[in-house]
């Protein structure tokens, strides 16, 4: 196999290189919606009383009486950064 790499020639490096960043992503990827995975199969229970550095925010302003309106501003900084870097993956 490394016999076919190097009679590719220097094209063959490039290719290398996207495979590697390719496998790096879908690794990053698969761990992260294992650990979502886990999460979502937390009882509620214990997701409200330990709750992910993530929503800590949302749950105080939830148990502090916040407006609705205040509540959805912390809801969708959260979507923005769950979907921060998604565009890359469409590229």
């Amino acid at each position: 196999m490394i016999d076919f790499f190097y009679k590719g020639g220097p094209l063959m490096y490039p290719i290398l290189l996207c495979s590697v960043v390719g496998v790096a992503i879908i690794i990053s990827k698969w761990i992260r919606y294992r650990q979502l995975i886990r999460f979502l199969e937390r009882p509620p229970v214990e997701v409200v009383e330990s709750p992910p550095e993530e929503f800590r925010r949302l749950f105080d302003a939830v148990r502090g009486g916040a407006g609705d309106q205040e509540i959805s501003v912390i809801g969708t900084g959260l979507v923005r950064e769950v979907e921060k870097g998604l565009s890359w993956l469409g590229v």
